[in-house]
């Protein structure tokens, strides 16, 4: 059965070329393998065996698990197994040791395992659209990550432990229910600690459409801060520490309740496009710049 399955889902000679031995042994040494879109409910035990695979594609199946025996893949840098029905992410994955990339949109996995840190050289991480409540603090030992996707969940507070993902690019907390940062003690998410002090290779932040009331004060401190995504939230202060992106190019800010806009907003020189519309006005500050004298 085994074969046979994997005769289905990969490419050979034609049957009367190849014994059942040769057949078996490309099988074990392919370093790509893609089974998506085949309504496979189970991927076989046996996939552990193949030691050399560095890329395995499952998505869009109806998968419910990955079997422990995926940990035998020593060699795997990149795995895909979103729109499945996924709804936790098993020990075994976690010792896939070289893994790179791990794509797993589209799911229903509620939690993740805190034990991260056998994970050191993860550099992309997408979860979007799945049915997570919280982050583990462990997420900080993800120490190598440049990519992080949570969109369309149901956090209600990030761990100020991603403050340790010092080498993220891009960073995608929309569409939650966010309302802040917290630390593991905490039972009331703030932004009165620092978040993003040590995030300098920061280039695309996204926050939209959360519960956020501010903006973390150490924003400024993302030097290389590109596009900025903050629309659709409960904004009603802007930092000063803005003025500080000195490379950011688009910013949204529409759906909030701002009506005014720092002086430090005028350091933005590489601005090109800021989205603003529908804010619902509240009490003018005398030290900010009015949005009608803004241009957009």
């Amino acid at each position: 059965f085994f074969f046979f399955f994997f005769f289905l889902m990969i490419r050979r000679p034609p049957r009367s070329t190849l014994s059942s031995s040769s057949a078996a042994s490309d099988v074990y040494k392919r370093q790509t393998l893609n089974m998506g879109h085949n309504a496979i409910r189970a991927v076989p035990a046996e996939m552990g065996e193949c030691k050399e695979l560095r890329a395995l594609r499952l998505t869009g199946n109806v998968l419910r698990d990955l079997p422990f025996e995926l940990s035998g893949l020593s060699c795997l840098e990149k795995l895909f197994a979103g729109s499945n029905k996924l709804e936790t992410i098993q020990p075994g994955l976690l010792m896939c040791k070289n893994l790179e990339q791990l794509h797993l949109q589209h799911n229903l996995v509620q939690r993740l395992p805190p034990d991260l840190e056998g994970l050191g050289k993860l550099t992309h991480l997408n979860l979007d659209h799945n049915a997570l409540k919280q982050l583990p603090h462990q997420i900080g030992n993800l120490v190598a990550l440049k990519s992080l996707s949570v969109s369309h969940n149901l956090l209600k507070s990030v761990p100020y432990d991603i403050s340790e993902l010092h080498q993220l690019t891009r960073l995608d907390l929309s569409n939650n229910k966010i309302e802040g940062f917290c630390h593991e003690d905490d039972l009331v998410p703030s932004v009165d600690d620092l978040v993003f002090t040590d995030m300098e290779q920061l280039e695309v932040l996204m926050v939209n459409n959360n519960r956020l009331a501010e903006l973390p004060h150490d924003i400024g401190e993302c030097n290389n801060l590109i596009t900025l995504f903050a629309g659709g939230n409960l904004l009603v202060n802007i930092p000063g520490s803005i003025g500080s992106l000195a490379n950011l190019q688009t910013l949204h800010l529409g759906r909030n309740r701002i009506s005014h806009l720092p002086r430090e907003f005028g350091n933005l020189i590489r601005l090109e496009q800021l989205y603003i519309r529908h804010s619902t006005p509240s009490s003018p500050s005398p030290q900010a710049s009015p949005l009608s004298l803004i241009h957009i």
